[in-house]
């Protein structure tokens, strides 16, 4: 109808999406529709940007599984290169379209050939080619698990196969949380609350479900098979200004059972796990506490730290080792000092200072990674053992901030469209 808008409303995409049918059937009603749609894919009218809204809100995976090889449903084949071919799955997951067998591509390239505008069939052959050689897009986390390269695109994560990126796990445009552990990867995505694991030796195999039903995750650890997820969920109270924050913290262990180390009002972030005690931050008024729990006594404050308005503090670690990054000013130049915790004392000791403003902190087998931005560079300087360090220097590029990643001989950072891994010395 005329005067649908360019963004409907989720809640409303999910009713009628509800109304279709679920599974298979709901989603080939779906790309009817949009096939029935007279538009161009890139440029139709505005009452036909309700069925495009539909197809992306359930998602390429979803949709492909619906759609055999050997389709022969006008319609549905026209729907589904409607959606391969729009503007939105170009900015938001263009390696999609590489998960199209070669059968159902050929077709899909026949089929708008002879009943399409040129221009449509030229957007389909541009969406192909773009998935295949295009790196992961700008502002993406990568990760390397057993040099098996991830980016986590805004509808799905990717993996780096033989020089293609594939999408191993899709999802809505919301956001995820990852946590390398060995050859294992962990995902727990934001909008259905779901835990899986991803074996790096085997990218493309089903990934393995632990658990569901979390809110909100917006943290997640692993370490020995043990998992953490930090959740914090909002709550509007009426005459209170500012919304309330509820944080709690589980760990999910090795056979599935999760156990509750804390629950309570206040944020908390930077989650991380050693040996079997999760730690986190939490604000003690202008100071941040490092907490610790293992779910047999309340979780306790470990140590405290002052950033002095420099910024916040961070933390990040590794296989029982904790360092806190902390934004420092030392003659007149900003930086940030890297401190040590011990995890059974609480001692600190000074790893090193470093100038500029943070941009990303990791802890993996070879030592630690803290990324700071210097004007238009990027500095990252690992600290391994005996004090051994080692640095490296990228262009930056404007956005969020990238986590790094720490293995056994490198450290892997995204810049922009490009992950870069750089060896560290060993011995």
């Amino acid at each position: 109808p005329t005067g649908v808008p360019r963004a409907p409303d989720p809640a409303h995409l999910d009713a009628l999406l509800a109304s279709l049918g679920p599974g298979r059937d709901g989603a080939r009603a779906v790309l009817g529709w949009a096939g029935a749609c007279s538009g161009s894919f890139r440029s139709g009218p505005a009452d036909e940007a309700l069925p495009d809204a539909l197809l992306h809100r359930l998602g390429t995976l979803a949709l492909l599984e619906a759609v055999a090889d050997d389709e022969r449903d006008a319609c549905v084949l026209t729907g589904l290169a409607r959606h391969l071919g729009s503007h939105e799955l170009a900015r938001a997951a263009r390696s999609m379209p590489g998960r199209v067998s070669p059968a159902l591509r050929d077709r899909l390239l026949a089929h708008v050939g002879a009943t399409r505008p040129r221009e449509d069939l030229a957007a389909l052959e541009a969406a192909f080619a773009a998935s295949r050689e295009s790196p992961p897009r700008r502002h993406e986390l990568v990760v390397c698990a057993e040099r098996t390269w991830f980016a986590l695109e805004p509808f799905a994560l990717v993996a780096l196969v033989d020089g293609a990126l594939l999408p191993v796990l899709a999802h809505r445009p919301l956001t995820a949380s990852v946590a390398v552990e060995g050859q294992h990867l962990h995902v727990v995505t934001f909008h259905d609350g779901t835990l899986r694991r991803l074996d790096a030796r085997r990218p493309l195999a089903e990934p393995e479900v632990r658990g569901d039903g979390f809110v909100r995750p917006v943290a997640l650890a692993a370490h020995g098979g043990v998992v953490a997820v930090l959740e914090q969920r909002f709550e509007n109270v009426p005459g209170v200004v500012h919304s309330v924050t509820h944080t709690r913290v589980t760990r999910v262990e090795r056979d599935g059972r999760r156990v509750e180390l804390v629950a309570r009002t206040g944020s908390a972030w930077d989650l991380t796990l050693a040996d079997d005690v999760a730690y986190w931050l939490e604000a003690r008024g202008a100071r941040v506490a490092l907490v610790g729990g293992d779910g047999r006594a309340a979780p306790s404050d470990r140590a405290e730290f002052e950033s002095g308005g420099e910024g916040f503090v961070r933390l990040a670690g590794h296989a029982g080792r904790l360092v806190v990054a902390v934004p420092r000013r030392r003659l007149l130049r900003a930086g940030v000092e890297l401190l040590e915790v011990d995890p059974t004392t609480a001692r600190t000791s000074a790893l090193g200072f470093v100038a500029g403003r943070f941009e990303g902190l990791a802890v993996g087998p070879s030592g630690v990674a803290l990324v700071v931005a210097r004007g238009a560079r990027l500095r990252v300087e690992w600290f391994g053992p005996e004090g051994r360090r080692a640095g490296f220097g990228l262009a930056a590029v404007p956005g969020p901030l990238v986590t790094p990643t720490v293995g056994a001989d490198h450290v892997a950072r995204a810049v922009g469209p490009r992950g870069y891994a750089f060896p560290v010395p060993t011995a």
